[in-house]
């Protein structure tokens, strides 16, 4: 058995490890080639298609001379108005009822959000009142999403499959939490 071992961690005679070196050293040349070959094929790309600066966040309002908040250099308080409350909303299908659209905004208020996490993150020690805080948080954002008219719509919808429904559920809640954005006409 020891014999076994020593066999087959034997040193490669001298021509073998200089034929293996030689592969070596080829195979890294190529390496080399394939990494120059992508650097310039990217640099090509580059000036082909430029990459679109990442979008920046919108300016908050804050007063430059607002004192810093826990003496953080630059971090301000915010200053939030009313004013915009009576904004008009753009809404989007969402999907249809005999040919008649149920929209969704396409921005979803910040309060909306808000609260449904509040909803669904109500502290229970239990799975049923887990699974009743999450029905009651989606039930407020689908009133929420689909306004008034199309949520009873909906749920006087008798055909409606459950698959249907989950996804109605899931869109509305990717759009509220901003995991999707609906596109600006």
């Amino acid at each position: 058995m020891a014999a076994e071992a020593r066999a087959t961690t034997r040193k490669p005679a001298a021509g073998q490890q200089a034929v293996q070196d030689d592969e070596l050293a080829q195979m890294r040349a190529e390496i080399a080639e394939l990494r120059r070959q992508a650097a310039e094929a990217r640099q090509e790309r580059a000036a082909i298609e430029p990459v679109p600066p990442a979008p920046l966040r919108p300016a908050l309002p804050v007063s430059p001379a607002d004192p810093d908040i826990l003496g953080i250099p630059g971090l301000k308080p915010l200053r939030l108005t009313t004013d915009d409350d009576d904004k008009p909303v753009t809404r989007h299908p969402l999907f249809y009822i005999d040919g008649e659209a149920v929209t969704i905004p396409d921005e979803v208020s910040s309060q909306v959000t808000v609260n449904y996490l509040r909803i669904i993150g109500v502290d229970v020690d239990n799975e049923v009142g887990r699974g009743q805080a999450l029905v009651a948080g989606q039930s407020y954002l689908l009133r929420e999403m689909l306004g008034d008219d199309g949520y009873r719509r909906l749920c006087e919808y008798k055909p409606l499959k459950q698959q249907q429904l989950a996804w109605i559920i899931e869109t509305c809640t990717r759009v509220a939490l901003g995991t999707i954005e609906i596109p600006k006409a």
